[in-house]
């Protein structure tokens, strides 16, 4: 079995993306895809898997084999798939697929989206696998209650559930913690080797591979092959605090719970204005829980103290004036329909919605911080037709559209490619009075940031300190 595109070209709305497309994914072949926010990426699988179409005048460009025929209709090839999106947690919510962990693994079996099969009647090496990848503990639980790194790791676990020739990940190591990486890794190497199956994927994590891989760049519309580039980020850092920086915000005895389980604990914890904290731990910790504790979508139980500016459990809108946030599960939130620059401009007014109409000096402040950041081409696009990177991006710059003095980021550089991190690193550097609250599986990317840290871990404090000492802390704690 294979696929071969022999000068295929790809479109997307029209828009030509990609050109010129010769490749041959076989069995036993590894490709890593590696290009910058929109380049394609994402259209390129869903051309390879049959998602995007080549126009009429082009179909022989992209050829199926299969049992010694060929086709040109991915039909054929479907069986044999597996194909893990970005978007596709998002999917579940969505459709409001709110199923137990064990009905979601159990469907992968046939690629089923509703399940038929109990997880009982699973193969044993099935249930090894999610014993392997830690979902054990998570069977009984229904998909809405977990974090969004734990979805994450179920829907990876599926994929391998049908024994497929063909594996298909996009942003292969998206919201996965360091461990629950290292452990994806082992699984693909040993499935590789089992069952001598076709693996394409991308990610703008750069990994050393313990399995031969073809490296491939896009350039200028087209694929080159590349070797795997490091990353390299500029090492100055925080010189210091803001010296006598008052305490911002303050949490004392602060329990969040839902359904009687506990998602939240933090017996005191100080902030002082101008802090770089970074906020650590494993997927599933309570990271998210905590930014929107500190944000006030949520409130402690009735004992707890959060005191922002000397005031206890200040109204909501109060914060929202006074910090950004991004985080990647906003981007639901938002009418689709909108364009980009006007997604950025409803951070002018700390609204998912422009419940008004927006003005020119709105608009034009907008477009200046888009072309600060290299991103004025996306202007005009709707929200809905940008790449999974580029979302993320035009909510990053709406979090700091009104230069905020206080900054929750939780994740804030999933999706995006080495250029877009280092531009936003470098921004962040020249706000030395920002208070930032941060977090992120790539440590090295927060080192470049944060001078103190915190350890979540089962939804709990359990360490503060500087960020070495957090950091240390947190991988001895997932085994690193």
């Amino acid at each position: 079995m294979k696929i071969e595109l022999k000068k295929a070209n790809i479109y997307r709305q029209d828009k030509l993306l990609l050109k010129d497309i010769s490749l041959t994914i076989s069995s036993g072949k590894h490709f890593f895809i590696l290009g910058p926010n929109g380049s394609g990426k994402s259209s390129l699988l869903d051309f390879l898997l049959g998602y995007l179409s080549p126009k009429p005048e082009e179909i022989k460009t992209r050829i199926y084999y299969l049992n010694n025929t060929y086709s040109h209709s991915p039909l054929t090839l479907r069986p044999y798939v597996s194909y893990l999106k970005p978007e596709d947690v998002d999917f579940y919510w969505e459709q409001e697929l709110n199923f137990k962990v064990q009905e979601i693994l159990a469907s992968g079996l046939k690629g089923e989206i509703f399940p038929t099969l109990s997880f009982a009647s699973l193969p044993e090496e099935l249930k090894q696998l999610t014993s392997f990848l830690g979902l054990t503990p998570f069977l009984q639980r229904n998909f809405f209650s977990l974090s969004t790194g734990e979805a994450r790791k179920v829907l990876l676990a599926r994929t391998f559930f049908s024994k497929p020739q063909f594996l298909f990940l996009d942003e292969l190591f998206l919201n996965l913690d360091p461990k629950a990486s290292q452990d994806l890794i082992q699984l693909l190497s040993k499935y590789l080797q089992t069952h001598k199956a076709a693996l394409v994927l991308t990610s703008h994590q750069k990994i050393d591979f313990p399995f031969p891989v073809n490296y491939l760049c896009i350039k200028d519309q087209t694929l080159v092959p590349c070797t795997n580039p490091k990353t390299t980020l500029p090492k100055n850092k925080f010189s210091s605090q803001l010296p006598s920086s008052p305490t911002l915000l303050s949490l004392k005895k602060c329990l969040v719970k839902r359904e009687h389980k506990t998602l939240l604990e933090v017996k005191e914890l100080n902030i002082k204005e101008g802090a770089k904290l970074a906020i650590l731990g494993p997927n599933g910790s309570g990271k998210t829980t905590f930014f929107k504790l500190v944000k006030g979508e949520i409130y402690p139980l009735k004992g707890g103290e959060l005191i922002f500016k000397g005031q206890n459990l200040p109204p909501r809108n109060i914060r929202e004036k006074n910090l950004g946030f991004f985080s990647p599960e906003i981007k639901n939130y938002f009418d689709q329909d909108l364009k980009a620059w006007q997604i950025i401009a409803t951070g002018l007014y700390a609204s998912y919605h422009p419940f008004k109409p927006l003005q020119a000096q709105d608009k034009q402040k907008t477009l200046d911080l888009m072309k600060k950041f290299s991103c004025l081409d996306l202007a005009k696009i709707k929200f809905k037709h940008l790449s999974f990177g580029q979302k993320n991006k035009i909510l990053l710059l709406r979090s700091i559209i009104l230069n905020p003095p206080i900054l929750l980021l939780d994740e804030p550089f999933i999706g995006l490619d080495e250029v877009q991190r280092e531009l936003f690193i470098s921004y962040l550097k020249l706000k030395p009075e920002l208070t930032l609250l941060i977090s992120a599986h790539e440590t090295n990317l927060l080192e470049e940031l944060c001078l103190e840290g915190i350890v979540l871990e089962k939804n709990q404090l359990v360490f503060q300190g500087t960020f070495q000492e957090a950091k240390r802390f947190y991988l001895q704690r997932i085994k690193i």
